[in-house]
């Protein structure tokens, strides 16, 4: 196949990022848009690849290439240099052959290299923001030094990206933002219980990590309890063997909770948590990229309550789809759980208003139309 007709879309997922439904809907706009190019898929390590084939009459095939995920970043620094030639070679050598590249997230490290060394054409969709000033300097240059024009999850992200480097390098780094999508078609939306009388159902759905903020959420409840609110509470997520100390304080506070607070294993059934609850907390205490859960919560009709920076304050409106607060401010979220538990009307408003404002920003129509827009003015 000649470089004229190929066009590659690089994706690292490992699952845990609910960006697959999405990378396949830019693969249907960058095949709308380029409908005599040979589309194919490269992943690190993925099971997208099986829709990919169903959807399109191209390849898809698992490559074998250097990913920067903040989990392995203290790894990355001790063995990058070692490991960073091989990687190369063999990206180098693919994209040779190449003719534009769409590469999803900034974490394939050595493919973005490759992309500058070879100077493919393409487009980079940003979804981090870097924590540290080593991150930061890292993720820009590589972004930067990779020659595709940068695409970001939101403002905040691209605000971080901007921020990083000076000068030309900056600019370099300018781009459009195209805010992710939600597959509406797990997320009907359900009524909320309207028994005034009824507890809370409270969600908060994310990785057990001290920085996604589970505990402030438990700080609040017990600040809630002096106003003997009736709750439940269901936190929904995934954890790692780094974060066993956190998920160990979190059962602590549990306990003093009198057991209305169940832990639940992340599964692809999310749907169903969101069901059960009335209102979606989202406290991490770091900037959230985006915020998936806030985006799925708010598709489903569920007011969100959220921390005041990161993406989410691009999804949620404040007093009219939920509220934010300020990040780690277990008193702030207790006042807005308590309003919410005294006037049911008010929490389904803001769930309808939520539900309303998802479907025309976050549902997939309006994903192809950012992602379309932003590659024509990218271009």
């Amino acid at each position: 196949m000649s470089a004229a007709t190929r066009l590659v879309v690089i994706h690292p997922g490992d699952g845990s990022w609910g960006s697959d439904s999405v990378l396949l809907r830019t693969a249907e706009v960058l095949r709308e848009m380029n409908p005599d190019a040979q589309l194919e898929l490269w992943h690190e390590e993925s099971n997208v690849d099986r829709n990919f084939l169903l959807r399109f009459p191209g390849d898809a095939r698992r490559i074998r290439t250097l990913v920067l995920r903040r989990r392995n970043l203290n790894t990355f620094r001790a063995v990058a240099m070692l490991m960073l030639p091989f990687y190369l070679v063999a990206d180098v050598r693919r994209m040779r052959d190449v003719r534009q590249v769409f590469i999803n997230t900034c974490v394939p490290f050595s493919a973005l290299i490759a992309a500058g060394i070879t100077r493919r054409d393409g487009w980079v969709h940003v979804h981090e923001i870097p924590q540290h000033r080593f991150e930061q300097i890292i993720f820009s240059l590589v972004v930067a030094f990779s020659g595709l024009r940068p695409l970001y999850i939101s403002d905040a992200v691209r605000l971080a990206f901007r921020r990083s480097l000076g000068g030309r390098l900056s600019n370099r780094l300018d781009g459009p933002v195209v805010l992710n999508g939600v597959d509406p078609a797990p997320f009907v939306p359900a009524p909320i219980d309207d028994d005034p009388e009824g507890p809370l159902s409270i969600l908060c759905l994310g990785r057990f990590s001290s920085w996604k903020g589970q505990d402030v959420l438990l700080d609040a409840l017990a600040l809630l309890d002096e106003h003997q609110v009736p709750y439940d509470v269901r936190l929904v997520g995934l954890t790692t063997a780094a974060d066993f100390e956190y998920l160990e304080l979190l059962r602590v506070k549990q306990a003093a909770l009198q057991g209305r607070v169940e832990f639940i294993a992340y599964t692809d059934r999310v749907h169903d948590h969101y069901e059960w609850s009335d209102v979606v907390v989202v406290p991490s205490t770091r900037p959230e990229p985006f915020g998936l859960s806030a985006a799925e919560g708010a598709l489903m009709g569920r007011p969100v309550i959220a921390s005041s920076h990161g993406g989410l304050v691009e999804i949620v409106r404040p007093g009219i789809t939920g509220a934010l607060i300020p990040p780690g401010d277990p008193a702030a979220l207790a006042d807005v759980l308590l309003t919410y538990a005294k006037d049911r009307m008010l929490l389904i408003e803001h769930g309808n208003e939520a539900q309303r404002h998802a479907e025309s920003e976050f549902g997939h129509d309006a994903f192809a139309d950012r992602m379309r827009n932003a590659i024509r003015t990218a271009s």
